[in-house]
């Protein structure tokens, strides 16, 4: 081994142990609360995908569903409130489902399941003739606590339509749509279990 490779690897082996401990504060350095004091959190590989993936929901382009026809639903996502966060189911025409919750966990590729891209494409059909409610819309906040909140995603645009939980059953539109997504999770619930 070279002098060169031997001060290089010394330099890396020492160095780089080095200086995360010198990023670490002590306690002589103030604390701010606007600050994560864990500098080992800063690093963290694992974020939590919910966003990203409910809003690559939500604006999947029409192309990418060859065949489907000009002014037509190819996709529901709902938003929904569960205990501590949201979830959001993704369908598409074509079967294609997922359900993301807002703790980071969620069931994708549920299309693999028979009953499920059945059930998936139940639901976008329901949605393309009970969209009479839903409104355009280029903004995606997601469902609170007290609403559900559907995106019919159109070779138009995306449309939306909320309805209150407690209300639900008061919509003929939106009991409809929340009752076959319903179906939608329930039956790639079953085949998580039943794997």
């Amino acid at each position: 081994m070279t002098t060169i490779h031997a001060l290089t690897l010394a330099l890396g082996v020492v160095g780089f142990p080095a200086f995360l401990l010198s990023k670490r504060k002590t306690s002589s350095q103030p604390q701010h609360s606007h600050n994560n004091n864990n500098w080992l959190e800063q690093l963290r590989l694992d974020r939590n995908p919910y966003q990203s993936l409910r809003f690559l929901a939500i604006t999947t382009p029409p192309y990418k569903y060859n065949g489907i026809q000009v002014d037509s639903v190819y996709g529901v996502v709902m938003d929904y409130p569960v205990k501590n966060g949201t979830g959001t189911l993704a369908s598409y025409i074509t079967g294609e489902c997922s359900l993301y919750m807002s703790n980071g966990s969620g069931i994708i590729n549920g299309e693999k399941h028979e009953s499920v891209r059945l059930s998936a494409i139940d639901l976008v059909e329901l949605a393309s003739r009970n969209m009479s409610s839903a409104i355009p819309t280029t903004r995606y906040p997601a469902a609170t606590n007290e609403f559900v909140r559907f995106y019919i995603l159109t070779t138009e645009g995306v449309r939306t339509s909320w309805f209150r939980v407690s209300d639900l059953n008061r919509h003929e539109e939106g009991h409809a749509l929340f009752a076959e997504a319903n179906k939608v999770i329930r039956a790639m619930q079953l085949t998580t279990v039943l794997n």
